[in-house]
């Protein structure tokens, strides 16, 4: 971990972890931090059913069971709203609600729902009925609970993950939280991507629906958090990539009037100017919507009205609209990259809308967004998994300047091609001086603008809306640490420190053959999100409460120390 500002590397601490939290996961993921059995025992979460724990929330029992191995109660698949099926399809979410017959409003809360359909293939079980979460809830030694006191009176600090996947997929199955929940609450949650909406069928309200999820969820947890012991007025949220994009338009929901369900936030690799270049303009979507209705049998908007367009994709077959939409999305061979993105349907501009009703440049420099405490960042080669193998120049400019659906931008115009030209000839056509950094004149035998494609992916969709979030949020008052991650290791040298290679890190992916040094990084890295790692059963108390960091206190140095050097960015540095 580099700490950006002062160009320097953070102290590596080699200590044991002990991880008490609680966490949920729905499309997001949400942690409570430490929390004993006696602690918890005043809530709900200490009923049991049978022999195994439940919360009952608005007449509905939700069974969870307790993992011995990781000394955590889980509750898994829990619906945080109605399904979005038959006629709910593609319209905004309602909250979930309360059975008719409560004798029998009970679900067993033991294993992940599924994944919502997604634009491209992945390995886990599918359905349009998947708005659910998934809670964590960390058993705490009660003399670590009764030392705490006043820290958590009301609960524990509670963390929601918000995962990535450029839109187009993801599930919280691929993030356990076992190994992340340290001192807090964990939630995960899910929401849907998949709606191919044009430019017309926009004004059903079937727009930017996974954001509209994720802020139903938000809701939920903050009024129903306290049940699983935690404290609804110390939540915190963070994701990565199309997370950390989605964390950002959470912060602008309604110009920034949040309502207060969370007080701090994590941004990894993505900020939401990250979409100004995968925002396509209406009639690119239009285009890509249409391929769609014609390969699903259904009439154009051109051909019908859209709102009878609209309706027979609406109620197609779930199988057939994702083969349609994996079909029309479907990217060429020579422009397929490692981890390719076929943005289509990303979240996009509305005047009405509570999150993209600006561009994002514009909401950002007019500090629509809640002024909350942030840590903000990305990794060092955050471009290199995007890009295929580049030739020369003009396959470069080819690869990001085609807008046939499938591709991410959207760069149609005839000023736009020109400005993109000259932003293009700011980066030498020499591999030495290209993504991953300081790896010479090697190209793994891809072409020789491969590198310079990846520099200049990275730093127009991550890198530069980074510091320019940054700067805002600094002028905006926000306190802000900001930090590039630039540890090798995660990814084959010829990606070198790319995209995602930061996630390891806070959910701990090692097993027995990983090496002790990205373990020890991994401590410290969790020590500035949530609590400082220290040795089982040698730690004094008071020692504990200084390692309490970013979740407990807002600032992600150790008390005491300043390991984040000149603490929060001032507005006068360049972030």
């Amino acid at each position: 971990m580099k700490h950006l500002e002062a160009g320097v590397p953070v102290t590596k601490h080699t200590k044991k972890r002990v991880s008490w939290a609680i966490t949920l996961a729905l499309a997001a993921t949400c942690a409570f931090f430490y929390r004993t059995v006696t602690c918890h025992s005043r809530t709900s979460a200490s009923l049991y059913f049978g022999s195994r724990p439940q919360v009952r929330i608005s007449g509905i029992t939700h069974v969870g069971y307790y993992d011995r191995a990781h000394r955590q109660t889980k509750y898994l698949g829990i619906p945080y709203a109605q399904p979005p099926t038959e006629e709910r399809r593609f319209r905004p979410p309602l909250p979930i609600s309360v059975p008719h017959n409560l004798s029998h409003a009970v679900i067993q809360a033991n294993s992940f729902g599924p994944s919502c359909p997604q634009s491209t293939p992945v390995p886990y079980p599918i359905s349009e009925d998947c708005l659910t979460l998934n809670v964590w809830v960390p058993d705490v030694p009660a003399p670590v609970t009764r030392s705490l006191g006043e820290e958590i009176a009301k609960g524990l600090p509670v963390l929601v993950w918000i995962y990535g996947g450029a839109f187009i997929n993801g599930s919280t199955q691929k993030y356990p939280a076992d190994a992340l929940v340290e001192a807090a609450i964990d939630l995960f949650l899910l929401t849907r991507w998949l709606v191919p909406v044009g430019a017309e069928p926009s004004a059903s309200g079937a727009h930017n629906l996974g954001l509209l999820d994720q802020r139903l969820a938000l809701e939920w947890i903050h009024k129903n958090i306290a049940l699983f012991g935690g404290d609804p007025e110390k939540i915190t949220i963070f994701g990565e990539s199309a997370g950390s994009v989605s964390v950002g338009a959470q912060m602008s929901y309604q110009r920034g009037n949040t309502g207060g369900i969370f007080r701090a936030a994590i941004m990894q690799s993505g900020t939401p100017s990250t979409m100004s270049t995968s925002i396509l303009s209406s009639r690119t979507r239009q285009t890509t919507y249409d391929r769609i209705a014609q390969y699903l049998g259904c009439p154009v908007s051109g051909e019908a009205g859209w709102r009878e367009s609209f309706s027979c994709v609406q109620s197609a077959n779930t199988n057939d609209l994702q083969r349609a939409e994996w079909k029309v999305l479907e990217i060429p061979d020579k422009l397929k990259a490692t981890d390719p993105a076929p943005i289509a349907f990303a979240p996009s501009i509305y005047p009405n809308d509570p999150f993209f009703f600006d561009g994002p440049d514009r909401i950002a420099e007019k500090h629509q967004f809640a002024n909350v405490p942030l840590i903000i960042g990305g990794t060092l080669d955050e471009g290199t998994d995007f890009v295929p193998s580049l030739e020369d120049t003009d396959a470069l400019r080819s690869y990001f300047t085609t807008t046939q659906p499938g591709l991410t931008f959207g760069v149609e115009t005839p000023a736009a091609r020109k400005a993109f030209d000259t932003f293009v000839s700011m980066y030498p056509d020499d591999p030495a001086a290209g993504s991953p950094f300081g790896t010479g004149n090697e190209t793994w035998g891809k072409g020789r603008g491969t590198k310079r494609g990846a520099a200049i992916f990275g730093d127009w969709l991550f890198e530069a809306p980074r510091r320019k979030f940054t700067r805002e949020a600094v002028k905006a008052g926000s306190p802000v640490w900001s930090y590039q991650y630039a540890q090798p290791g995660y990814w084959a040298p010829e990606f070198g420190v790319g995209h995602f290679a930061d996630v390891q890190m806070i959910f701990r992916w090692f097993d027995t053959h990983s090496d002790p040094e990205m373990i020890r990084l991994s401590d410290t890295i969790l020590s500035f999100w949530f609590v400082d790692a220290f040795e089982s059963g040698t730690c004094a108390l008071r020692d504990f409460f200084d390692r309490l960091n970013f979740v407990y206190y807002l600032d992600p140095s150790p008390r005491g120390s300043r390991l984040w050097l000149g603490g929060a960015v001032a507005p006068a540095e360049d972030p």
